[in-house]
């Protein structure tokens, strides 16, 4: 699938890369590259209120697929928010540790400002009840494609039901 993002900026110092404004600091550079992964935005030091506006800002009446990422693990998860919802995505996983059983346990352990809240694709228009299929697909295809290891499962979708393992619960 296209990236419907800029592109990607190199930066041959490897130390700093600047997209959409924003500077990426070398450990989600490095996560990033060892997952191929072009981010459209990219959102860290998740602690200060600055950050958490732009959030806001530069995410509203949009909607894709979003990336949370830990920088002192490695380990990320991949989700999907409607238009206008992927700052209340955000603020359920990270604000609010809800959502995501494994996230909340290392939010309490290393702290908002060991995660990073990416943008990993816009969806190219508004989601509707017609084409929310086509959002969940796009967030199908990016856990299979990169299998997120905070991801309890393998599909996009609704959780309802589905019996966790011992490791995960």
């Amino acid at each position: 699938m296209e990236n419907t993002c800029p592109k990607w900026l190199d930066d041959e110092m490897n130390t700093l890369l600047m997209t959409s404004n924003l500077i990426i600091s070398t450990k989600l550079k490095s996560l990033l590259d060892k997952h191929n992964i072009k981010p459209c935005l990219v959102f860290e030091e998740l602690n200060k209120e600055e950050v958490k506006k732009n959030l806001r800002t530069e995410t509203r009446k949009k909607s894709g697929i979003y990336g949370i990422f830990n920088l002192i693990t490695g380990n990320f998860y991949v989700g999907s928010a409607v238009t206008n919802k992927f700052y209340s995505r955000f603020y359920k996983h990270l604000i609010r540790g809800l959502g995501n059983k494994n996230i909340a346990i290392d939010l309490e352990k290393y702290g908002i400002e060991s995660f990073a809240f990416v943008i990993l694709e816009f969806f190219p228009e508004e989601v509707t009840k017609r084409n929310n299929p086509n959002l969940i697909a796009l967030e199908t295809y990016w856990i299979f494609t990169y299998k997120p290891n905070y991801n309890i499962l393998l599909e996009a979708g609704n959780s309802f039901g589905y019996k966790h393992s011992e490791e995960v619960k």
